[in-house]
């Protein structure tokens, strides 16, 4: 479940759910269903994300390009595209365990 959002020069979303947590950082342009955002460079155009607060992440995927796909609880759709030349986003685990999607689409697990 998504307990915490955050908005600043990317977009924060701290997920909780049995004993378990996350933290998956947006830094890179994408959309919520068919409305655009992007943290970086319009920090107010991530509002409409404030809609998933207390949404369960019924699944997530990420594309063999870097992308990263989340569908919530409601219904929302949530894409992430790969970025060219910066980080798009990252999620670390409480467990450690971290992905990333760096420069080029390329994703690093570690």
């Amino acid at each position: 479940m998504l307990t915490r959002v955050a908005v600043d020069d990317s977009f924060t979303l701290s997920l909780h759910a049995d004993g378990r947590s996350a933290t998956l950082r947006i830094d890179g342009a994408g959309h919520l269903d068919r409305t655009a955002f992007d943290p970086d460079s319009d920090p107010p155009s991530a509002a409409p994300l404030l809609c998933l607060l207390h949404r369960r992440v019924d699944s997530a995927q990420v594309s063999e390009d870097g992308g990263l796909h989340l569908v919530f609880s409601g219904g929302e759709r949530l894409a992430v595209a790969p970025s060219e030349h910066n980080v798009s986003w990252a999620v670390r685990a409480s467990d450690g365990s971290q992905a990333s999607c760096i420069a080029e689409g390329r994703v690093v697990w570690e």
